[in-house]
């Protein structure tokens, strides 16, 4: 099953619900495709 998770808020902010939810589903042998790696870098800088 595919899921998609989306953010929709600026790059100013770290506090990513979507990430978090993301992070909390994954489960072993799960494949995630980022279509923008800026944003993702941004919440571990």
């Amino acid at each position: 099953m595919d899921i998609i998770y989306e953010e929709e808020i600026s790059g100013v902010t770290k506090d990513r619900e979507q990430l978090k939810k993301m992070l909390g589903d994954l489960r072993e042998d799960d494949i995630i495709y980022v279509t923008d790696i800026t944003n993702l870098l941004n919440s571990y800088i």
